[in-house]
């Protein structure tokens, strides 16, 4: 943009200005020094001066001190000579100096970081020449860059990292950002996306629809035409607000759909319809091929789950009196220990 010329020169602006700076505060952090240096903190005797102290420095001590940072240095001078005092008292005065010397130069650092920002960001060597975008499933890179307005025209050093961040975890699959600076010209941003456990219908606005959830219980996108369906779907909560209130309920629901991931062969994932929570907060499985309730109750569902394959097996087995097509339902709680398979009044 500035070309080979305008680099130097802006970089000898920069050079200038510190140098400006430099001496706007060196009387000031050589004075404080000069008072840290005649310091005798664990002598008890009155400090007497070294010969040629007042030919070395009286004529300085006795300038008017000139701006803020000197004018505070000269009181904490006066009172560090001023009269006798105990070891406690002396070190206390020393760390007074040391935090005026660190609030002196915090003072500089915030008068010319801006000017000095200025000046490396007008180099054209910062400027972003690649967008690296990775963990991109459901998103896209260029969905991202359409978003955020991220582009090669933008400043490696004037790009806020949080404020970007912030920016693009307002996509309802992105779960987190990290946006990085990779010196001298690159941009890279990795997002981690949401992954869907299940579907769960809730009320929008008046209006039924599905939302997608993940495995620990976040709520975070609506389902679209045109997107992934095969999921168990959850039903029985009103909506949100709901879902917080009974969030015991859907952890319930959520740990059986983990479970159900292990693929046993009489219980898989994929033959899992649906799961609803009824009025007394008992847990519902409806099986893909199978429309009879299986009634879950609530707590203890890794142990029952284990028991309802057992019970399955059983059943697609025939090795009791009814088979799978004879049941009417199946009460997991129907006693302590004890499993319900109630026959169909058709057969």
């Amino acid at each position: 943009m500035y070309g080979l010329p305008g680099t130097i020169g802006r970089l000898w602006k920069l050079i200038c200005l510190l140098g400006w700076w430099g001496n706007k505060v060196h009387f000031t952090f050589k004075t404080i020094f000069q008072a840290v240096r005649a310091w005798r903190p664990f002598s008890g005797k009155k400090k007497v001066a070294q010969p040629g102290y007042h030919a070395t420095y009286g004529d300085m001590l006795q300038q008017e001190p000139k701006g803020l940072l000197a004018g505070l240095a000269g009181r904490v001078r006066e009172k560090v000579n001023a009269g006798q005092g105990n070891w406690r008292e002396r070190w206390q005065r020393r760390g007074l100096c040391l935090a005026v010397t660190f609030a002196g130069l915090f003072l500089v650092a915030l008068f010319i970081r801006g000017p000095l920002l200025s000046a490396v960001a007008g180099i054209n060597s910062f400027q972003v020449r690649d967008i690296v975008i990775n963990g991109c499933r459901i998103t896209t890179p260029s969905l991202i860059r359409e978003m955020t307005g991220l582009g090669y025209d933008l400043n490696l050093i004037k790009i806020d990292l949080p404020a970007l961040e912030r920016e693009i975890t307002t996509h309802p699959w992105i779960k987190r950002a990290t946006v990085q600076r990779e010196w001298p010209d690159v941009l890279r941003v990795d997002v981690v996306e949401y992954r869907p456990e299940a579907m769960i219908a809730l009320q929008e606005s008046g209006d039924d629809a599905f939302f997608y959830v993940d495995r620990s219980g976040v709520i975070f996108s609506p389902v679209k035409v045109g997107q992934d369906l095969d999921f168990p779907v959850i039903t029985g909560f009103y909506d949100r607000a709901d879902v917080e209130n009974r969030r015991a309920h859907l952890a319930d629901i959520l740990t059986f759909i983990k479970l159900a991931r292990k693929n046993n062969p009489n219980l898989p994932w994929q033959n899992v319809s649906e799961i609803s929570v009824d009025e007394l907060g008992g847990v519902v499985l409806y099986l893909v091929e199978k429309p009879f309730p299986i009634y879950l109750g609530h707590g203890e569902i890794k142990h029952k789950y284990s028991r309802l394959k057992r019970v399955l097996k059983a059943l697609y087995g025939k090795k009791e009196k009814i088979g799978i097509d004879d049941v009417a339902y199946i009460q997991m709680d129907y006693q302590k220990n004890k499993v319900l398979v109630a026959q169909s009044a058709v057969n």
